[in-house]
C-alpha cells in the first residue's frame, strides 16, 4: 500500500507540470526583438510596447516595410493584429515557448522561431 501511494505521488510531481496552467507574464515580452541580422536577406525587429501596440519592421534585400498594430497576449497564445487597407486587419497567432532577459522562443505553425532581444544601443539606431 506504501509503495503504490509513494508511486502516485512520485507520477504526480514528475506530471504535474505537463498539465499546469502555463501563463507567461506578458511584461517580459515589452521590448525589443530581432530575429536575424542586419546582413542577412531578411532582418526583423518587432517591439512590443507596454500599451499593447506593437511595431514590426520586415527588411528584405535592403527594402524595409513598417507594420504598426496590436498586440495581447492569453496564456502562452501571442496574438498580434495589423490594420489593412479596405479596413481589414491582418492576424498573427504565436505560441510562446520560453522568455528571458535574452531570448524570445515562438512556436509558428509548427516551427520554432528564435529571436533575440534587442540592447539599448541598437534599438536608438533603429
Amino acid at each position: 500500500m506504501l509503495r503504490s501511494f509513494a508511486a502516485v505521488v512520485a507520477v504526480a510531481v514528475v506530471a504535474a507540470p505537463l498539465f499546469a496552467d502555463d501563463k507567461i507574464d506578458a511584461a517580459k515580452l515589452v521590448g525589443g526583438w530581432k530575429e536575424g541580422s542586419p546582413k542577412d536577406p531578411i532582418y526583423t525587429v518587432t517591439e512590443f510596447a507596454k500599451d499593447n501596440s506593437v511595431t514590426r519592421k520586415v527588411t528584405i534585400e535592403g527594402k524595409t516595410t513598417t507594420m504598426k498594430g496590436t498586440w495581447k497576449l492569453d496564456g502562452t497564445k501571442l496574438t498580434a493584429t495589423y490594420p489593412r487597407a479596405g479596413g481589414k486587419k491582418s492576424e498573427q497567432v504565436a505560441e510562446v515557448v520560453s522568455v528571458s532577459d535574452k531570448e524570445l522562443q515562438l512556436k509558428v505553425e509548427g516551427s520554432t522561431v528564435k529571436l533575440e532581444r534587442l540592447k539599448e544601443e541598437t534599438k536608438k539606431d533603429k
